[in-house]
């Protein structure tokens, strides 16, 4: 996954999809992530607690709708190329944190309509319900983002336990799931 650039609409709609745990991983270098968990109503948990992205540009629409989705970690992101968080959280009114790092920036973004609109439950520095402004210049540690210690080991978002055929997968077994996907849909043949 290193080399990947774009992971754009890669879980789009996917209703059974309940986690993607990101593992050890290190760097990743990918610049676009937008619609990436788009309508994934069952989304429970995106740990990318292991994850540092340096390159980020578009985190537009990334979980918009994801109904069930709880909490978030990005401690390990760095944002200071980030263009867009247009629409990044709409919808996720279960959304309760968002822990960023000391590298989290919104310096470079040009597009942040309604990044929060919908997240009654969101909670940081300062909750919603006391700003009540959807717009990405709440996303600021004095807005909805809490900031993790970067001294102190970010504790991954918990998981259920597991259930018979959850819908669970891995993110490499999704990712091959998903080109086996865009063949079928490409060449009309099973691969």
């Amino acid at each position: 996954l290193s080399k990947v650039k774009n992971m754009s609409y890669m879980f789009d709609e996917c209703d059974s999809l309940e986690s993607v745990i990101f593992g050890e991983t290190s760097a990743l270098s990918v610049t676009d992530m937008s619609y990436m968990f788009q309508n994934c109503r069952r989304l429970e948990i995106a740990d990318f607690s292991n994850v540092s992205i340096g390159s980020i540009r578009n985190m537009g629409y990334m979980f918009c709708n994801c109904l069930s989705l709880q909490k978030l970690n990005f401690g390990k992101f760095n944002t200071a190329l980030l263009q867009s968080l247009e629409h990044t959280f709409s919808g996720c009114m279960n959304l309760e944190r968002i822990y960023v790092g000391e590298k989290w920036s919104i310096k470079a973004v040009a597009s942040g309509n309604s990044t929060f609109a919908g997240c009654e439950k969101l909670v940081g520095s300062v909750s919603y319900a006391a700003i009540g402004d959807p717009s990405y210049k709440a996303a600021t540690l004095n807005g909805y983002l809490t900031p993790v210690d970067p001294s102190v080991k970010i504790p991954p978002v918990e998981e259920k336990p597991e259930k018979e055929d959850t819908g669970k997968l891995n993110i490499f077994e999704r990712i091959i799931q998903w080109f086996r996907n865009l063949f079928q849909r490409l060449f009309g043949k099973k691969d």
